[in-house]
């Protein structure tokens, strides 16, 4: 049951990671602040985790400064190496 459930959350990570990739290729705000608030902030950012560091900072550019904060502190420790931020 533990596989199953691992392979469904790997799954669903996936398709969330897809959709960011190309919410963040064709610039779509909305379609992005519609995904954090659907998955929410913890999905969102093991989703941008694996990204290069100007991809996960094209996307959390976009959000409103207190999504931005909380997905920021819930990336992994080499994403927040790799990110830097737009001034």
């Amino acid at each position: 049951m533990l596989f199953r459930h691992n392979a469904d959350l790997a799954r669903s990570q996936s398709t969330l990671q897809h959709a960011l990739r190309a919410a963040i290729a064709r610039h779509q705000a909305n379609q992005l602040r519609e995904l954090l608030h659907q998955h929410g902030a913890q999905a969102y950012a093991g989703a941008l985790s694996p990204l290069p560091g100007p991809v996960i900072a094209d996307a959390l550019s976009i959000l409103q400064e207190q999504d931005r904060i909380r997905v920021q502190r819930l990336l992994t420790a080499d994403a927040r190496r790799r990110y830097t931020p737009f001034n």
